[in-house]
């Protein structure tokens, strides 16, 4: 949790919104990853993933 907090307060900057979902997974295998990427395809919502391994 520690590792997601610091990479948010670094990285993450005050701006425009573009209209992505962010979702920051917890430990997910890859298969689940790309189902999740599949069924936000079909629903036409474009997001940022950042996964766990």
């Amino acid at each position: 949790m520690a590792g997601v907090t610091s990479l948010i307060t670094n990285l993450a900057k005050k701006g425009e919104p573009n209209g992505k979902l962010n979702i920051i997974t917890g430990w997910v295998n890859p298969g689940d990853v790309t189902e999740v990427k599949h069924i936000l395809s079909e629903m036409g919502v474009d997001a940022n993933i950042l996964v766990r391994y």
